[in-house]
Protein backbone atom coordinates (compact mmCIF):
# COMPACT_ATOMS: atom_id res chain seq x y z
CA UNK A 1 0.00 0.00 0.00
CA UNK A 2 2.84 2.01 1.01
CA UNK A 3 4.64 1.62 -1.90
CA UNK A 4 1.75 2.14 -4.39
CA UNK A 5 1.21 5.92 -2.88
CA UNK A 6 4.93 6.39 -3.21
CA UNK A 7 4.13 5.95 -6.77
CA UNK A 8 1.33 7.80 -7.43
CA UNK A 9 2.96 10.64 -6.18
CA UNK A 10 6.00 10.19 -7.86
CA UNK A 11 3.74 10.55 -11.26
CA UNK A 12 1.67 13.54 -10.47
CA UNK A 13 4.68 15.33 -9.79
CA UNK A 14 6.22 13.83 -12.75
CA UNK A 15 3.38 15.09 -14.78
CA UNK A 16 3.29 18.37 -12.69
CA UNK A 17 6.56 18.97 -13.49
CA UNK A 18 5.96 18.09 -17.57
CA UNK A 19 2.22 19.96 -17.33
CA UNK A 20 4.93 23.73 -16.14
CA UNK A 21 7.18 23.21 -18.80
CA UNK A 22 5.22 23.07 -21.50
CA UNK A 23 3.28 25.98 -20.34
CA UNK A 24 6.38 27.92 -20.25
CA UNK A 25 7.64 26.62 -23.72
CA UNK A 26 4.09 27.98 -25.02
CA UNK A 27 4.84 31.21 -23.35
CA UNK A 28 8.20 32.14 -24.79
CA UNK A 29 7.15 31.50 -28.02
CA UNK A 30 3.88 33.26 -28.01
CA UNK A 31 6.11 36.32 -26.34
CA UNK A 32 8.96 35.26 -29.13
CA UNK A 33 5.87 35.41 -32.29
CA UNK A 34 4.50 38.53 -30.48
CA UNK A 35 7.36 40.75 -30.35
CA UNK A 36 9.38 39.69 -33.82
CA UNK A 37 5.76 39.80 -35.87
CA UNK A 38 3.13 42.20 -34.40
CA UNK A 39 5.72 45.17 -32.77
CA UNK A 40 7.42 45.40 -35.68
CA UNK A 41 4.26 45.29 -37.64
CA UNK A 42 3.14 48.37 -36.11
CA UNK A 43 6.40 49.96 -36.09
CA UNK A 44 6.44 50.39 -39.35
CA UNK A 45 2.61 51.89 -39.24
CA UNK A 46 3.77 54.59 -36.90
CA UNK A 47 6.47 56.28 -39.60
CA UNK A 48 9.85 57.86 -39.02
CA UNK A 49 8.65 60.36 -35.85
CA UNK A 50 8.18 57.25 -33.28
CA UNK A 51 10.23 54.68 -31.48
CA UNK A 52 8.92 51.60 -29.66
CA UNK A 53 10.81 51.42 -25.55
CA UNK A 54 9.52 48.48 -23.56
CA UNK A 55 6.46 47.63 -25.72
CA UNK A 56 4.99 51.26 -25.02
CA UNK A 57 5.05 53.82 -27.82
CA UNK A 58 7.06 57.21 -27.26
CA UNK A 59 7.08 59.75 -29.34
CA UNK A 60 10.30 61.56 -30.37
CA UNK A 61 11.86 64.54 -31.92
CA UNK A 62 12.57 64.81 -35.41
CA UNK A 63 16.38 64.14 -36.14
CA UNK A 64 16.70 67.64 -37.81
CA UNK A 65 16.14 69.34 -34.32
CA UNK A 66 18.49 70.94 -32.72
CA UNK A 67 19.94 70.21 -29.64
CA UNK A 68 22.46 71.80 -27.00
CA UNK A 69 24.91 70.38 -28.62
CA UNK A 70 24.40 70.18 -31.85
CA UNK A 71 26.17 72.82 -34.53
CA UNK A 72 22.57 74.31 -34.94
CA UNK A 73 21.31 75.36 -31.65
CA UNK A 74 21.05 79.00 -30.31
CA UNK A 75 22.86 79.72 -27.13
CA UNK A 76 22.81 82.63 -25.87
CA UNK A 77 25.70 84.52 -26.95
CA UNK A 78 27.75 87.83 -25.43
CA UNK A 79 27.12 90.86 -27.91
CA UNK A 80 28.60 93.43 -26.43
CA UNK A 81 32.29 92.32 -26.52
CA UNK A 82 31.99 93.65 -30.32
CA UNK A 83 34.04 96.28 -32.37
CA UNK A 84 31.14 98.10 -33.38
CA UNK A 85 29.71 98.50 -29.71
CA UNK A 86 30.85 101.90 -28.56
CA UNK A 87 30.89 102.61 -24.27
CA UNK A 88 31.15 106.25 -22.92
CA UNK A 89 30.35 107.30 -19.04
CA UNK A 90 29.33 110.10 -16.86
CA UNK A 91 32.86 110.89 -15.80
CA UNK A 92 36.17 109.40 -17.18
CA UNK A 93 37.75 108.39 -13.60
CA UNK A 94 41.46 107.80 -12.49
CA UNK A 95 41.92 104.87 -14.00
CA UNK A 96 41.27 102.93 -17.34
CA UNK A 97 38.54 104.59 -20.12
CA UNK A 98 34.98 103.21 -20.05
CA UNK A 99 35.66 101.01 -23.00
CA UNK A 100 38.25 98.63 -21.22
CA UNK A 101 35.28 97.09 -19.45
CA UNK A 102 34.43 95.18 -22.78
CA UNK A 103 37.58 94.57 -24.63
CA UNK A 104 38.07 91.43 -25.91
CA UNK A 105 39.92 89.55 -24.27
CA UNK A 106 39.29 91.28 -21.00
CA UNK A 107 42.26 92.65 -19.01
CA UNK A 108 43.37 91.80 -15.81
CA UNK A 109 45.71 94.91 -14.57
CA UNK A 110 44.19 96.19 -11.56
CA UNK A 111 44.79 99.81 -12.71
CA UNK A 112 44.51 99.96 -16.48
CA UNK A 113 41.71 97.44 -17.21
CA UNK A 114 39.03 98.72 -14.95
CA UNK A 115 37.03 101.74 -15.28
CA UNK A 116 36.66 103.75 -11.95
CA UNK A 117 34.27 106.97 -11.08
CA UNK A 118 37.07 107.54 -8.29
CA UNK A 119 39.48 110.80 -8.65
CA UNK A 120 43.02 109.01 -7.02
CA UNK A 121 44.48 105.93 -6.70
CA UNK A 122 42.66 106.28 -2.69
CA UNK A 123 39.29 105.76 -4.39
CA UNK A 124 38.33 108.63 -3.74
CA UNK A 125 34.54 109.06 -4.89
CA UNK A 126 33.49 111.24 -7.35
CA UNK A 127 30.44 113.10 -5.90
CA UNK A 128 27.22 112.03 -7.44
CA UNK A 129 25.66 109.11 -9.05
CA UNK A 130 27.25 107.45 -12.23
CA UNK A 131 26.31 105.31 -15.12
CA UNK A 132 28.07 103.48 -18.55
CA UNK A 133 26.41 102.89 -21.51
CA UNK A 134 26.71 100.19 -24.64
CA UNK A 135 25.56 101.89 -28.16
CA UNK A 136 25.26 99.02 -29.62
CA UNK A 137 24.75 100.85 -33.26
CA UNK A 138 22.92 99.89 -36.21
CA UNK A 139 23.18 96.07 -35.18
CA UNK A 140 20.71 96.31 -32.69
CA UNK A 141 20.00 93.10 -30.34
CA UNK A 142 16.72 91.68 -30.68
CA UNK A 143 16.69 90.44 -26.83
CA UNK A 144 19.00 90.55 -23.79
CA UNK A 145 18.50 87.21 -21.72
CA UNK A 146 21.08 88.30 -19.17
CA UNK A 147 23.89 90.79 -17.96
CA UNK A 148 26.45 90.29 -15.86
CA UNK A 149 28.53 93.49 -14.33
CA UNK A 150 31.59 92.59 -12.64
CA UNK A 151 33.04 94.97 -10.47
CA UNK A 152 35.94 95.75 -8.22
CA UNK A 153 35.99 95.53 -4.55
CA UNK A 154 34.45 99.32 -5.62
CA UNK A 155 30.81 97.84 -6.42
CA UNK A 156 27.49 98.99 -5.87
CA UNK A 157 24.16 97.35 -4.73
CA UNK A 158 21.92 100.46 -5.51
CA UNK A 159 21.88 100.68 -9.63
CA UNK A 160 19.01 100.00 -12.38
CA UNK A 161 20.28 98.50 -15.90
CA UNK A 162 17.68 99.97 -18.68
CA UNK A 163 17.63 100.12 -22.58
CA UNK A 164 16.74 102.68 -24.92
CA UNK A 165 16.19 103.53 -28.61
CA UNK A 166 17.79 107.04 -28.25
CA UNK A 167 19.48 109.59 -25.74
CA UNK A 168 18.68 112.30 -23.92
CA UNK A 169 19.54 115.76 -25.75
CA UNK A 170 18.35 119.50 -25.66
CA UNK A 171 15.76 118.78 -27.95
CA UNK A 172 14.47 115.34 -26.91
CA UNK A 173 14.41 113.09 -23.73
CA UNK A 174 13.83 109.37 -24.53
CA UNK A 175 12.05 107.11 -21.70
CA UNK A 176 14.47 104.70 -20.77
CA UNK A 177 13.03 100.97 -20.04
CA UNK A 178 14.27 99.27 -16.90
CA UNK A 179 14.91 95.59 -17.01
CA UNK A 180 16.26 95.21 -13.79
CA UNK A 181 16.62 97.35 -10.90
CA UNK A 182 18.08 96.60 -7.18
CA UNK A 183 15.39 98.50 -5.56
CA UNK A 184 12.73 96.51 -6.76
CA UNK A 185 12.74 93.60 -4.19
CA UNK A 186 10.52 91.45 -6.37
CA UNK A 187 13.61 91.14 -8.66
CA UNK A 188 15.65 89.96 -6.11
CA UNK A 189 15.61 86.40 -6.84
CA UNK A 190 17.09 87.10 -11.18
CA UNK A 191 20.50 88.53 -9.68
CA UNK A 192 23.40 85.75 -8.33
CA UNK A 193 26.42 87.58 -6.98
CA UNK A 194 29.85 86.16 -6.81
CA UNK A 195 33.21 86.88 -4.83
CA UNK A 196 36.98 85.53 -5.71
CA UNK A 197 39.80 86.61 -5.34
CA UNK A 198 42.12 89.62 -3.13
CA UNK A 199 41.99 93.16 -3.71
CA UNK A 200 45.61 94.54 -3.74
CA UNK A 201 44.75 97.95 -2.78
CA UNK A 202 43.64 96.84 0.59
CA UNK A 203 45.03 95.02 3.76
CA UNK A 204 42.17 93.09 4.96
CA UNK A 205 40.33 90.64 3.14
CA UNK A 206 38.41 92.26 0.01
CA UNK A 207 37.32 90.52 -2.65
CA UNK A 208 38.93 91.61 -6.17
CA UNK A 209 36.27 90.83 -8.45
CA UNK A 210 32.38 90.90 -7.02
CA UNK A 211 29.90 89.42 -10.01
CA UNK A 212 26.71 90.37 -10.37
CA UNK A 213 25.16 87.91 -13.04
CA UNK A 214 21.32 89.24 -13.83
CA UNK A 215 18.46 86.84 -15.38
CA UNK A 216 17.04 89.01 -18.01
CA UNK A 217 15.15 86.21 -20.15
CA UNK A 218 11.10 86.09 -20.01
CA UNK A 219 10.82 89.66 -18.10
CA UNK A 220 8.26 92.04 -19.62
CA UNK A 221 9.58 95.16 -20.87
CA UNK A 222 7.58 97.96 -22.55
CA UNK A 223 10.37 98.90 -24.95
CA UNK A 224 9.81 96.76 -28.14
CA UNK A 225 13.30 97.72 -29.61
CA UNK A 226 16.44 99.59 -28.25
CA UNK A 227 19.89 100.66 -29.44
CA UNK A 228 21.84 101.76 -25.87
CA UNK A 229 21.97 100.01 -22.59
CA UNK A 230 22.94 101.88 -19.53
CA UNK A 231 24.24 101.04 -15.99
CA UNK A 232 22.96 103.42 -13.87
CA UNK A 233 24.98 103.60 -10.62
CA UNK A 234 23.00 105.44 -7.82
CA UNK A 235 25.43 104.64 -4.66
CA UNK A 236 28.41 102.81 -3.79
CA UNK A 237 28.14 100.05 -1.35
CA UNK A 238 31.33 100.70 0.10
CA UNK A 239 32.47 104.42 0.05
CA UNK A 240 34.72 104.16 -2.62
CA UNK A 241 34.15 105.32 -6.15
CA UNK A 242 32.46 102.64 -8.49
CA UNK A 243 34.57 100.41 -10.14
CA UNK A 244 33.84 97.55 -13.02
CA UNK A 245 36.55 95.57 -14.73
CA UNK A 246 33.60 93.98 -17.18
CA UNK A 247 30.16 94.33 -18.47
CA UNK A 248 28.83 91.79 -20.64
CA UNK A 249 25.38 91.53 -22.32
CA UNK A 250 23.75 88.24 -23.72
CA UNK A 251 21.30 87.97 -26.18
Amino acid sequence: MQSRFKLGFRTVSILLFIKIFLSFVCFVWLDLAFNVFLYPMQAQNLGQGHTLRNKNIVKVESPQRNTPNSPNSKKPKIISRNPSVRVTSDVRGNLGPASVIIQDPPGKDWIKDRWQAAGDMHGTAIPGQHWVILDFGSNNPRSITKVVVDWEAAYSNDYRIEISDGLETEKSSPEWCVLYNTQNKSQSTRRRVEEYGQSPGVKTKTPLHVVHTINIDGMQVNCSSFRFLRVFIRKSAMGWGVSIWELDVYG
